[in-house]
């Protein structure tokens, strides 16, 4: 085996809020203009609902996916799955190297908990012990190093080249045998997938969404966050950013439901969902400066909040404008 250099291809991620979904589109979107993937796409996202987080008691987390755990990787028809097993408990470094090697060379991505400690370009480097899950999607045998994906560089989403030594010493410490056997997967893209394609349920989920029809998520999001301001119990940053991305990935459905199926959207509906997208970042970078020095009077807190009542009527005028859009197009098909 020729094991000189292997690179499977990846992506910036449409999302990368949570590192379960960025490793997955960061594999899956390099097949976009497959219509495979594209029926797949567009049926992915959820109602915003805030849920309990796995992992810290008493925590709430943010999301628009409907399954919010790991088993999310598993059931995506799109992957086939490799036995996670043959990565519990390698105790030897050669033996650990040569399996990712030859698990590349198959066409296999790894999805694997590495103990960002040992990482160079994480933050936590020589500084604290924090286990996540990370992405290796390739390898250099000249410079004996791997590539990887992960919240890196300020916590964005960044591909690196990790040493040999550091990621076997990741790897050790973050546990093989019960961190790896729950949260190891080794994927590869399954171009033969059939995908179930129903514009009738996306055509629910946007409903609901407008109407608060669904009993899972028929809060108003926003009013949460307006009362954290009051309470000063303040929502963190991660969540205006998984709200900005909820706004980026309607506006990225949107370009897709438009190629598959050939959507009366016009120049000015997509200036609208670009809009806001736009709106709903300025909301998150605006929170990041009031999380870093506070707010400096109740006149602020106020501008913040109507920008926040803003920025949900303009989210459900776009939701309705693909509603509207998806309803003409299945009557016209009738």
């Amino acid at each position: 085996m020729d094991n000189q250099k292997i690179i499977l291809p990846v992506i910036t991620p449409h999302v990368s809020a949570y590192a379960e979904y960025a490793h997955v589109f960061s594999i899956l979107g390099v097949h976009e203009e497959s219509e495979t993937y594209q029926k797949w796409a567009v049926q992915q996202m959820d109602n915003l609902q805030f849920i309990k987080d796995p992992v810290n008691e008493g925590h709430w987390l943010l999301t628009f996916f409907a399954n919010f755990d790991n088993s999310y990787i598993e059931t995506i028809p799109l992957f086939d799955l490799k036995d996670n097993t043959i990565f519990t408990r390698i105790t030897d470094q050669n033996k650990f190297e040569e399996m990712v090697i030859s698990t590349l060379h198959e066409g296999f991505y790894i999805i694997i908990p590495l103990d960002r400690y040992y990482i160079p370009a994480a933050p936590e480097y020589s500084n604290k012990h924090f286990i996540h899950q990370t992405l290796i999607y390739g390898y250099d045998e000249e410079s004996k190093t791997f590539n990887a994906a992960d919240m890196y560089k300020n916590y964005k989403y960044t591909f690196v080249s990790i040493n040999n030594d550091n990621l076997y010493s990741a790897y050790c410490s973050a546990d093989p045998i019960t961190t790896i056997k729950d949260n190891c997967f080794i994927v590869r893209y399954n171009d033969a997938a059939h995908i179930d394609f129903s514009p009738s349920g996306i055509i629910a989920q946007l409903a609901n969404y407008i109407n608060k029809n669904d009993p899972k998520t028929n809060e108003n999001i926003y009013e949460r966050f307006s009362q954290r301001l009051d309470d000063q119990n303040c929502i963190d940053y991660g969540t205006y950013q998984v709200l900005y991305e909820h706004k980026q990935y309607l506006h990225y459905k949107a370009l897709l439901l438009k190629k598959l199926l050939s959507l009366d959207f016009n120049a000015d509906h997509m200036e609208s969902l670009a809009k806001l997208e736009k709106q709903a970042l300025a909301v998150r970078n605006v929170y990041l400066r009031i999380s870093m020095i506070g707010l400096s009077s109740i006149e602020e807190k106020e501008r913040f909040k109507n920008e926040l009542v803003s920025l949900y009527e303009d989210d459900i005028y776009c939701h309705e404008i693909l509603l509207n859009s998806l309803f003409r197009n299945e009557v016209k098909k009738s």
